[in-house]
């Protein structure tokens, strides 16, 4: 999604959560609301992905396999910036680490046992190199795989089609 797309698919996102509750400090708050718009990242380096090991502390998907993900939730905010944002808070990623990032058109993944519908922007964020993740709350623990291990694990739901789009986007 080049930025014009992704400044209208903004626009798109305030416009449908305008009733939404709100934070203090103005962000959705997704909380009991069906339709959530978020991003997941997908970290490579070379042949390697960055791989989180959720919480038993978040409410959704404890314990299983994801990349780093977050509510696009600010409105005053790009999606690309929100991504920065969550990849410092949750394992330390500072811009400079980053060489590339881009995001995919959305695209819709229903989870019926939580009755939600997941609007995702999968978005791959390619490093130099490998480094060390500092991890938040949301994640028990963070490594690096290589790409060929991930089908095989137990991923979070959608998570394979999120890994699947960022990829695609690898070499365009």
């Amino acid at each position: 999604m080049d930025k014009q797309s992704s400044a209208a698919y903004m626009q798109h996102i305030r416009d449908l959560t305008a009733n939404y509750p709100r934070f203090e400090d103005g962000r959705v708050n997704y909380t009991d609301e069906r339709v959530c718009f978020v991003l997941n990242c997908v970290v490579a380096s070379g042949d390697q992905v960055l791989l989180t090991k959720r919480s038993s502390e978040v409410i959704a998907y404890p314990e299983l396999i994801n990349g780093i993900s977050g509510f696009i939730d600010n409105p005053n905010l790009s999606i690309k910036d929100i991504a920065y944002g969550e990849l410092a808070e949750e394992i330390g990623i500072s811009r400079q680490h980053i060489i590339n990032m881009k995001l995919s058109q959305p695209f819709v993944q229903i989870d019926q046992q939580l009755d939600r519908e997941w609007h995702v922007v999968a978005i791959l964020v390619e490093l130099a190199s490998t480094v060390t993740p500092r991890l938040n709350w949301e994640n028990k623990s963070a490594a690096w795989f290589n790409l060929k291990e991930v089908p095989k694990m137990k991923l979070m739901p959608g998570f394979a089609e999120t890994v699947e789009a960022a990829l695609a986007m690898r070499h365009l």
